[in-house]
């Protein structure tokens, strides 16, 4: 397996970890390097690793069955799509283990955050959710959840641990329409968690410096330097 590309910390010691995870048929490394030219220096945090890992190739249903890089398998693009639950596993565990290994390394749960792009955030929902308790914050750009997730179940028990969550989505999204991310949102603020939804009159089914520079304010503060 190729090594994970990264955007390292400033300081000599990392005291936070992110972990973004990229939209269908991209990569780990071709959306760092994004982020890193969109952001410039500004992209390196003083204190917080990026980590950007690489989704397995998978057949993949919106796509016409075409084999590509993602996180896990979705009928269409609606309110009444149908996940891949298996692929969700598979996908989770790949990343819990990353997470694991950032706590062995010495940085707490409640300083990992984990975000991501299209199918990147939908999965980032899953790991927040779904999978572990108590991360420093979610956050989703360009992505929802259909009404028939395993997620909301999950969100009707009560937790006292819900991580924050930051969503961003472009107006003029034609891939993922505006109002299924609103949808998803209203659910998650129903169920007690604390989030925060902005909204971008000029962009699409995409993310420019003007979205990163909110997910990195929002990650200051839930991570904050030490």
């Amino acid at each position: 397996m190729e090594p994970i590309f990264r955007i390292e910390q400033k300081k000599d010691t990392a005291t936070g970890c992110l972990i973004f995870l990229h939209g269908t048929a991209d990569s780990g490394p071709h959306i760092g390097g994004t982020i890193r030219a969109l952001k410039g220096s500004s992209a390196r945090f003083p204190h917080i690793k990026v980590i950007f890992p690489t989704a397995s190739l998978i057949p993949f249903s919106a796509h016409g069955g075409q084999e590509v890089n993602t996180w896990y398998d979705i009928s269409d693009f609606t309110e009444d799509a149908v996940e891949n639950t298996e692929h969700i596993e598979k996908s989770a565990k790949r990343i819990i283990n990353i997470v694991n290994n950032e706590i062995y390394s010495g940085i707490p749960m409640n300083r990992i955050a984990v975000a991501g792009f299209s199918r990147g955030g939908a999965m980032s929902y899953y790991i927040g959710y779904s999978y572990l308790e108590g991360l420093a914050g979610v956050g989703v750009i360009s992505s929802w959840l259909p009404k028939t997730s395993s997620i909301y179940e999950k969100l009707k028990k009560p937790s006292g641990n819900l991580s924050p969550l930051f969503q961003a989505h472009g107006d003029l999204d034609c891939l993922v329409k505006p109002k299924l991310a609103e949808d998803t949102v209203n659910i998650f603020e129903t169920a007690g968690v604390k989030t925060q939804f902005k909204k971008y009159p000029t962009i699409g089914h995409e993310f420019d410096r003007s979205v990163l520079d909110d997910l990195y304010l929002f990650l200051y503060n839930v991570i904050p330097d030490e």
